[in-house]
């Protein structure tokens, strides 16, 4: 059964964002003052959490999962059925134990995670919107009006299904830091690579080039976190030493070509 207390209104809450003076938070303490918050707090490093925890009624973490996790932890015996929490990282599974525990006792959860680097234009920006229980109601209001606001596309699943989303973060990820890196070791930049690109050379590059832009802190956040990284870097393993294989055989290269093909439905 739902422990949710009455709706109060915006102008009655104050928020905090953990983190909100960075490119994510930033952007949300301004969508939280346009929602009409009485008030909307930033804590970074070093500030007294649990002051911002007592006197806070919203709280959303714009750090990272791990670091939200430890947070949260560390003021567990403050939280209340008024509290509403939100996050953004870019991985759930850190925190879907600890989330689920803090619906059990009534407080609302609602996870989410921006699509692309929040420096991009948000209109249309893919989001998805985490439900965590059955208290998730009022946090998943706000992640709502958040997101709304600047009108992007809302995806809304449990988040015991963002693994799916890791997953494909992890792959893509994977796969442009091998491409990045076999360029790097033969001594030829992407500008130079570009030049003389073909039409899927250069839709090639469009994926490296922004994964490269993303720089250090999220790239290697989802692929350190992710539980089935050494299954899923076997398996880049094995496609690499098949394709070996068959470079030295063009009958054999076509066939392996067309198992691709196949496989993937794309004649």
């Amino acid at each position: 059964m739902s422990l949710e207390t009455q709706p109060i209104s915006y102008e009655e809450r104050i928020a905090t964002v953990v983190g909100g003076r960075g490119q994510l938070g930033s952007r949300v303490v301004k969508i939280l003052e346009g929602l009409g918050m009485r008030e909307v707090r930033i804590c970074e490093k070093g500030d007294p959490f649990t002051d911002f925890v007592r006197l806070s009624t919203d709280l959303f973490f714009a750090v990272d999962a791990d670091q939200a996790k430890d947070m949260l932890q560390s003021t567990r015996d403050l939280l209340q059925p008024q509290h509403s929490i939100l996050d953004g990282s870019s991985v759930k599974s850190p925190l879907i134990s600890l989330y689920r525990k803090l619906d059990c006792d009534g407080i609302s959860v609602c996870s989410t995670h921006l699509g692309a680097v929040p420096t991009q234009p948000w209109r249309g920006m893919k989001v998805w919107v985490c439900e965590v229980g059955q208290n998730s109601e009022r946090a998943k209001r706000l992640a709502f009006d958040l997101f709304l606001a600047k009108n992007t596309s809302i995806q809304q699943i449990d988040i015991g299904d963002h693994e799916k989303v890791e997953q494909d973060q992890w792959f893509t990820f994977t796969i442009m830091y091998i491409f990045a890196g076999a360029l790097r070791k033969y001594g030829l930049p992407l500008d130079g690579f570009n030049a003389f690109a073909t039409l899927n050379a250069e839709l090639a590059t469009l994926p490296l080039g922004r994964t490269l832009g993303q720089g250090t802190v999220v790239p290697s956040e989802v692929l350190f976190t992710q539980p089935k990284k050494e299954e899923f870097f076997t398996k880049i393993l094995e496609a690499v030493e098949e394709l070996g294989r068959n470079l030295v055989d063009r009958d054999n290269l076509k066939m392996f070509i067309q198992e691709n093909i196949d496989f993937h439905d794309n004649p």
